[in-house]
């Protein structure tokens, strides 16, 4: 399976039915669903994930974990979702490591916090239960097809591992197979597990990549100095405690 922005999958449904996306087609109460789709000659398994709630603002899950945005308001926000789409998947999208680094972005340190009143409450939701996608699939297979169009988005696997972006994943497979290493003469050991931290620590999307040029987002992009230093310090943090251990 593969996950498809809600919105891109309401377009390709509507375009689908001939209807305008945004309309009652459009908006079927089955799009929180699972779907068979098939994108020129590859078929697969898509499941929605949805950048909206209603009557929340806009990035509203971005907003709330910067402390901007009570938590209370977007639970509010799902259990509303949940009484307008009985047995739909919700999956809400947020970059793990800003847990730990927003406080280098945005000047937030309370991420930490804010997500666990936010699981907190999620759990004690009624309407609400926590399964993998894999769960959900099986519960709910497909019962519709949809065809994806081609959709670019903001950049390709290349703005990671290739120009500017190359040192980095050059020291990341390098951190990642002396990892692999240590943990079979070192099973369990604290130090490697530290060495793992800082890689995935390391895992920064917006600080991976190098300069880079998008046709769907036009103009010259280049990452911000202070994203690129975090993951190749972090980098640099696990070789050194692999290096000391010989």
């Amino acid at each position: 399976w593969i996950i498809v922005l809600a919105g891109f999958l309401e377009k390709a449904l509507a375009a689908q039915s001939g209807q305008r996306a945004g309309s009652e087609a459009g908006e079927s109460r089955e799009i929180h669903t699972s779907f068979n789709a098939s994108s020129r000659d590859v078929r697969m398994t898509v499941v929605p994930a949805a950048y909206q709630l209603p009557g929340l603002p806009s990035r509203f899950f971005k907003v709330m974990m910067k402390g901007r945005l009570p938590v209370a308001d977007v639970i509010e926000g799902v259990r509303r979702f949940a009484r307008e789409h009985p047995g739909g998947l919700l999956l809400f999208k947020r970059d793990a490591e800003t847990i730990f680094i927003d406080a280098y972005n945005s000047g937030f340190d309370g991420t930490e916090d804010v997500f666990r009143e936010f699981l907190s409450g999620l759990t004690a939701l009624p309407e609400a239960r926590f399964l993998t996608i894999g769960e959900f699939i099986r519960q709910h297979p497909p019962r519709r097809e949809v065809f994806l169009d081609d959709f670019l988005g903001n950049t390709k696997i290349e703005t990671f591992t290739e120009g500017e972006a190359r040192p980095l994943w050059d020291l990341t497979r390098k951190v990642r197979e002396a990892i692999l290493e240590a943990e079979k003469s070192r099973p369990g050991c604290p130090e490697v597990e530290q060495a793992w931290e800082h890689l995935l620590l390391s895992h920064n999307s917006d600080g991976r990549i190098g300069y880079w040029h998008s046709e769907w987002n036009p103009g010259e992009h280049q990452v911000a100095p202070s994203r690129r230093a975090f993951v190749e310090d972090n980098l640099k943090h696990a070789l050194k405690i692999l290096e000391k251990l010989g």
